[in-house]
Protein backbone atom coordinates (compact mmCIF):
# COMPACT_ATOMS: atom_id res chain seq x y z
CA UNK A 1 0.00 0.00 0.00
CA UNK A 2 2.81 2.60 0.92
CA UNK A 3 4.14 1.75 -2.62
CA UNK A 4 1.56 2.51 -4.47
CA UNK A 5 -0.03 5.24 -1.99
CA UNK A 6 2.28 7.51 -1.16
CA UNK A 7 5.60 6.43 -2.73
CA UNK A 8 4.77 6.24 -6.12
CA UNK A 9 2.71 9.78 -6.38
CA UNK A 10 6.32 11.45 -5.15
CA UNK A 11 8.11 9.86 -7.77
CA UNK A 12 5.88 11.04 -10.40
CA UNK A 13 5.26 14.57 -8.60
CA UNK A 14 8.92 14.83 -8.06
CA UNK A 15 9.98 13.84 -11.85
CA UNK A 16 8.02 15.66 -13.21
CA UNK A 17 8.88 19.26 -11.28
CA UNK A 18 11.99 18.23 -11.83
CA UNK A 19 11.45 18.04 -16.07
CA UNK A 20 9.49 21.56 -15.45
CA UNK A 21 11.97 23.14 -12.74
CA UNK A 22 13.62 24.95 -15.88
CA UNK A 23 10.56 26.86 -16.70
CA UNK A 24 9.96 28.27 -13.11
CA UNK A 25 13.13 28.59 -11.61
CA UNK A 26 11.65 30.98 -9.33
CA UNK A 27 8.89 28.95 -7.85
CA UNK A 28 10.54 25.56 -7.54
CA UNK A 29 13.45 27.97 -5.29
CA UNK A 30 10.74 30.16 -3.29
CA UNK A 31 7.96 26.96 -2.55
CA UNK A 32 10.42 23.45 -2.83
CA UNK A 33 13.36 24.73 -1.46
CA UNK A 34 15.27 24.75 -4.81
CA UNK A 35 16.34 21.43 -6.90
CA UNK A 36 18.42 20.33 -4.78
CA UNK A 37 15.80 18.73 -2.31
CA UNK A 38 13.61 17.78 -5.17
CA UNK A 39 16.31 15.87 -6.46
CA UNK A 40 16.99 14.31 -3.24
CA UNK A 41 13.11 13.84 -2.51
CA UNK A 42 13.26 11.95 -6.14
CA UNK A 43 16.45 9.93 -5.77
CA UNK A 44 15.22 9.15 -2.21
CA UNK A 45 12.13 7.35 -3.52
CA UNK A 46 14.01 5.57 -6.67
CA UNK A 47 16.53 3.75 -4.02
CA UNK A 48 12.89 2.93 -2.20
CA UNK A 49 11.28 1.19 -5.27
CA UNK A 50 14.72 -0.24 -6.50
CA UNK A 51 15.37 -1.59 -2.63
CA UNK A 52 11.65 -3.07 -2.96
CA UNK A 53 11.92 -4.91 -5.67
CA UNK A 54 15.39 -6.40 -5.25
CA UNK A 55 13.91 -7.27 -1.88
CA UNK A 56 10.62 -9.15 -3.06
CA UNK A 57 12.95 -10.81 -5.79
CA UNK A 58 15.03 -11.97 -2.92
CA UNK A 59 12.61 -13.18 -0.82
CA UNK A 60 10.58 -15.34 -3.47
CA UNK A 61 13.70 -17.33 -4.12
CA UNK A 62 13.48 -18.57 -0.67
CA UNK A 63 11.09 -21.33 -0.88
CA UNK A 64 11.76 -24.80 -1.79
CA UNK A 65 13.24 -24.41 -4.17
CA UNK A 66 14.53 -21.12 -6.39
CA UNK A 67 11.62 -21.19 -8.33
CA UNK A 68 8.74 -22.88 -6.33
CA UNK A 69 7.06 -19.57 -5.24
CA UNK A 70 7.13 -17.68 -8.81
CA UNK A 71 5.68 -21.08 -10.50
CA UNK A 72 2.84 -21.03 -7.87
CA UNK A 73 2.19 -17.02 -8.47
CA UNK A 74 2.27 -18.06 -12.84
CA UNK A 75 0.30 -21.51 -12.36
CA UNK A 76 -1.87 -20.79 -9.07
CA UNK A 77 -1.29 -23.69 -6.90
CA UNK A 78 1.63 -24.86 -5.16
CA UNK A 79 3.20 -28.27 -5.65
CA UNK A 80 3.65 -30.26 -2.54
CA UNK A 81 6.26 -32.99 -2.30
CA UNK A 82 6.72 -35.85 -0.19
CA UNK A 83 9.22 -37.18 0.98
CA UNK A 84 10.42 -40.92 -0.81
CA UNK A 85 10.80 -42.62 2.69
CA UNK A 86 7.07 -42.25 3.61
CA UNK A 87 4.97 -45.22 3.23
CA UNK A 88 2.07 -44.97 0.61
CA UNK A 89 -0.87 -45.20 3.17
CA UNK A 90 0.34 -41.43 5.48
CA UNK A 91 0.53 -40.02 2.25
CA UNK A 92 -1.94 -37.52 0.95
CA UNK A 93 -3.92 -38.18 -1.76
CA UNK A 94 -3.70 -34.72 -3.16
CA UNK A 95 -0.47 -33.45 -3.92
CA UNK A 96 -1.28 -30.13 -4.93
CA UNK A 97 -2.87 -27.38 -2.70
CA UNK A 98 -4.28 -24.18 -4.01
CA UNK A 99 -2.85 -20.97 -3.31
Amino acid sequence: MLILNVALPIQVITGALIWWAPSWPLWVKKYIAGLGMLTRIHMLAAWFFAAFLVLHIYLSTTGPSPLAYFKAMIFGWEGQEEPETAPAAQRTAEPRRRV
